[in-house]
């Protein structure tokens, strides 16, 4: 502000800051450094002195406004590291200190869409060159800001594991009753993939049974149940004897993909 040569004035805050600066030619500056991110507004008042030597006041208001790290994009796979293709990809955007509606957000390698919020969705139709960039702008005090790109790595979706009775390809054995309990092979993504949504059903796979000169091959299966046929050759099993499932397939997002053989030793 300024309140006329010689005036004198002094500035005050009315929250205690310091680092407030009275200009010998007759303007005050109000000078802080703030750091903490997000909005800021400041009052307080001017007094200076009139021409007859009276303290006179004048209140003043410095509006909001935010403070943002230009640097300080983030940019969260809410569920993995990388990005996998094929299926949708949920990520959550932010700048810290700057509304989620001041954020524009666009990509290469796939596509990007807004849930609100501060919350995405990503799609990357195939692996292709393999990385995904995610590109952010943010208004900060009016001012157009670009922030750092982030990169992603695009991978395809891990198989599925197939498993009979808790078995799978890498189990050695599996109980003779277990065994005559269970009706289904089923599909289940491995424990390290922790991403939620992936929808899987088994459409078919075979079976046979073998022992000490027995060789009981079974007629496919066209789901995941097994067929009557598969039930008895099971209930005929001994100890020792051995379950072979082969050409094991499951729809997995809508794509076909083979699994793993079982081949488990029963006892």
């Amino acid at each position: 502000g300024e309140v006329g040569e010689g005036a004198k004035p002094e500035l005050f805050d009315y929250a205690g800051r310091e680092a407030i600066v009275s200009g010998s030619d007759g303007k005050c500056k109000f000078k802080i450094n703030e750091s903490a991110l997000g909005s800021h507004s400041h009052k307080g008042v001017i007094v200076y002195q009139d021409a007859d030597g009276a303290d006179k006041a004048i209140p003043f208001i410095i509006p909001p406004f935010i403070v943002g790290d230009v640097g300080g994009v983030v940019v969260s796979a809410t569920q993995m590291n990388v990005f996998y293709a094929s299926i949708a990809n949920p990520v959550s955007i932010s700048v810290p200190g700057v509304d989620p509606s001041n954020i524009s957000v666009s990509m290469s390698g796939g596509s990007i869409s807004s849930k609100g919020n501060g919350m995405y969705e990503v799609n990357c139709p195939s692996v292709g060159s393999g990385k995904a960039v995610i590109n952010v702008t943010a208004m900060i005090n009016g001012k157009s800001v670009s922030q750092p790109p982030k990169e992603f790595v695009i991978k395809q979706l891990p198989d599925p594991v197939a498993r009979f009775a808790g078995a799978s390809s890498s189990s050695s054995s599996l109980s003779l009753s277990a065994a005559n309990l269970t009706r289904v092979v089923e599909p289940s993504m491995p424990q390290w993939f922790t991403f939620q949504g992936i929808s899987l059903s088994i459409t078919g796979f075979e079976l046979e049974v073998t022992g000490p000169g027995r060789n009981l091959p079974c007629a496919p299966s066209r789901s995941g149940q097994l067929t009557p046929e598969m039930l008895t050759a099971i209930a005929k099993a001994k100890k020792g004897d051995r379950l072979n499932f082969t050409n094991i397939w499951c729809n997995q997002n809508g794509q076909r993909v083979g699994l793993g053989n079982i081949s488990v030793k029963l006892n």
